[in-house]
């Protein structure tokens, strides 16, 4: 079966509100550029299915779109570079595929409403800019099993709202920066498989007390483990070696 077969057009279903065609291995074919035309949209969700290409830019033209998750494809190239047209977006899942390109290029400080970004499992690569400060309300970042290099940008201090956080399997480089201490909600940290290295901040476990899961392990640190380790009172799994 495919998603754009010759007798089924997806653009002409106008007032449609929610797409969901999820857990379907034998869906084949690409995304049709008609989605585009689906504009009372709120919810796509095309998951764990069989599907290729790439993302149609005209997605971008779904103004009320508040989530969107194509996870677990085949879809290759890069994210559209006017996805920052998508103002309304609270959840973007693109996770499991084969995307490429700068991992979170300028164009998403202008999504003030996403808290949920996971592009893990794919072929980005590049730096993360300082621009990411502006996206303030997310609270679940995914970044993991990509080509990131570089530092983690202090600028990320701050996203207050920040609960889970997944660099693992990277490239990073560096120091964690210390001012990631005001990210005091935070719960998930998987930091582990990059290259950061120097010594751990103190101040910054006594500041993460609400973490339960934290692994830094595999990677280049040095020094003594902090004894504010000691403070994080729900950690119910760490890996630091």
């Amino acid at each position: 079966m495919q998603l754009t077969h010759n007798h089924f057009d997806i653009g002409l279903l106008t007032d449609l509100e929610h797409l969901i065609i999820k857990n379907n291995q034998n869906l084949t074919g690409t995304i049709p550029s008609s989605i585009g035309n689906l504009t009372s949209c709120y919810q796509i969700g095309l998951y764990n299915n069989n599907l290729s290409g790439s993302i149609p830019i005209e997605i971008t033209k779904l103004e009320k779109l508040k989530y969107l998750n194509i996870a677990h494809n085949n879809i290759s190239g890069i994210v559209p570079t006017n996805i920052g047209l998508l103002t309304n977006l609270q959840k973007l899942v693109l996770d499991n595929n084969g995307l490429s390109g700068h991992i979170i290029p300028d164009h998403y400080k202008d999504m003030k409403e996403l808290r949920l970004l996971s592009l893990s499992m794919n072929s980005f690569s590049g730096t993360l800019p300082y621009t990411m400060e502006l996206m303030t309300s997310l609270q679940y970042l995914y970044l993991d099993n990509n080509d990131i290099y570089g530092r983690i940008p202090e600028e990320m201090k701050a996203l207050t709202n920040l609960k889970s956080l997944s660099l693992a399997h990277n490239n990073f480089q560096f120091a964690i920066p210390q001012e990631l201490v005001s990210l005091s909600n935070l719960r998930y940290v998987s930091l582990n498989s990059n290259e950061f290295e120097g010594h751990l901040a103190g101040n910054i476990f006594s500041h993460w007390t609400q973490v339960v899961h934290l692994l830094l392990h595999e990677n280049d640190l040095s020094g003594t483990i902090p004894t504010t380790i000691g403070q994080l009172n729900q950690l119910g799994e760490s890996k630091i070696e």
